[in-house]
């Protein structure tokens, strides 16, 4: 009787040990608040989230950054609309030409739907960069596609699987990984546009392209090379603002 009250001493000490310890990692943990910001990046045309880490004494500990692109990433071939009811594919327009895409798409309760006489998607009858003016709107179509809450009609039936957060968020579908001139790729340029922030924080007021890279007021530079860098700085500055 007296090794097995023994016993039970023993793994109750043990188990109040392990629980000092998890509470302790929880606590390590807590110190640091996560913020997120979205809106529309690279003239307007993808949803930008930048997520930033800041200590209890409200300085920046982390920085990232990802896009989610739109529907109209997803290019189809001959292959893929002989699987479709006429009707349920279509053609978008944009920089780099006409381009086969699903005529509808639901990302959470976010309806895509193919304006054929426009030769683009509109949401709620409206175009994307108008309905996704709203920055809830880009958190929620962000956060659907993060979930992989999408789905494509396809031979009547909306259908799961078919486009996934693979093909959209700009981490995962190799969007720009190559250096063209002399420009770096996507992957590049968001880490060094967190690295400056992690580096230097907020206070520049704008930027402009230097010999290479980007630079700002002070004549720092930036690491970064898309044209875009203000939209990048910005989100990542309304998120820690938050």
């Amino acid at each position: 009787m007296k090794k097995q009250t023994k016993l039970l001493v023993v793994v109750l000490a043990v188990v109040m040990l392990v629980s000092v310890f998890a509470l302790a990692a929880c606590g390590e943990t807590s110190k640091f608040t996560t913020k997120r910001a979205y809106g529309l990046v690279h003239g307007k045309g993808y949803v930008g989230n930048a997520t930033v880490e800041v200590d209890k004494d409200g300085s920046l500990v982390s920085a990232k950054l990802d896009e989610a692109c739109f529907p109209s990433q997803v290019k189809l071939t001959a292959e893929d609309t002989a699987k479709l009811n006429e009707g349920e594919y279509g053609t978008v327009s944009g920089k780099h030409g006409d381009s086969t895409v699903y005529a509808k798409v639901k990302v959470g309760s976010i309806v895509f739907e193919l304006d054929t006489t426009a030769k683009a998607y509109k949401v709620s009858g409206k175009t994307l960069e108008e309905y996704f003016a709203d920055a809830a709107a880009c958190e929620a179509y962000y956060t659907a596609v993060e979930n992989n809450d999408i789905y494509v009609t396809v031979k009547g039936v909306e259908t799961a699987g078919v486009i996934t957060k693979a093909d959209l968020l700009k981490t995962q579908n190799g969007y720009w990984t190559g250096v063209t001139t002399g420009a770096q790729g996507w992957g590049t340029n968001a880490m060094a546009t967190c690295h400056y922030v992690m580096e230097y924080g907020f206070g520049a007021t704008s930027f402009e392209k230097g010999d290479k890279f980007f630079q700002d007021n002070n004549g720092v530079s930036t690491g970064a090379t898309w044209t875009d860098f203000q939209d990048y700085f910005n989100l990542l500055k309304a998120a820690f603002n938050k």
